[in-house]
């Protein structure tokens, strides 16, 4: 068994062999960091999978050089927190993103200025469920202006501020919120005005 695993740029370093590639599945690898740089030659990948990988930690530029990329998939790792970092900064044609079934926390998203979503205009779907999200910062979602579909069933939400926490999200159509703690969502000053 293999432990302790980090990716690198040296792990695909393949002289531009690799450099067609559009689709690239590490699954159940254990691995447990992407250092920065790891797939830069891969410029053409349109979809990464790193599922089942025990990944800890994103270097802030681990995905640089995926300008093509539309759709990342990093469910069922043990990822938590990005030490004020944005990963996903460099990908600003992403339409997908799943962070589902990790360890990510309500402090972690809204880590640094911005919000962990900065830059992700193009971002359509965006799965967050299995997490360890409590509360919704207000802000958290204003880049992501495109998104369609969120999921953040399955997390230990309680309550929700209706002006905020999904401010932005004008195109959203499929919002999952199911299997959480939720007991209160606060009205909205329109409705608090009714009932004075």
């Amino acid at each position: 068994s293999v432990h302790n695993v980090s990716i690198g740029r040296e792990f695909l370093n393949c002289e531009n062999s690799l450099a067609a590639l559009e689709e690239l599945i590490l699954d159940g690898f254990s691995l447990n960091r992407i250092e920065a740089n790891a797939f830069l030659q891969l410029t053409s990948l349109v979809r990464l999978i790193l599922s089942n990988d025990r990944i800890e930690h994103l270097d802030r530029d681990a995905f640089v050089g995926l300008a093509n990329l539309k759709g990342l998939y990093l469910y069922a790792n043990s990822i938590q927190e990005f030490g004020g970092q944005f990963p996903f900064e460099n990908l600003p044609g992403l339409e997908k993103l799943c962070l589902s079934n990790n360890r990510v926390t309500s402090e972690s998203l809204m880590s640094g200025n911005g919000g962990l979503f900065r830059n992700l205009n193009k971002l359509k779907s965006l799965s967050l469920s299995k997490n360890r999200i409590s509360k919704l910062e207000s802000g958290l979602f204003e880049s992501v202006i495109d998104l369609v579909e969120l999921d953040l069933s399955s997390n230990e939400i309680e309550s929700l501020e209706h002006e905020t926490a999904f401010k932005g999200l004008a195109r959203l159509e499929k919002l999952d919120l199911s299997k959480n703690c939720l007991l209160y969502t606060s009205p909205s000053p329109r409705d608090r005005g009714n009932h004075l």
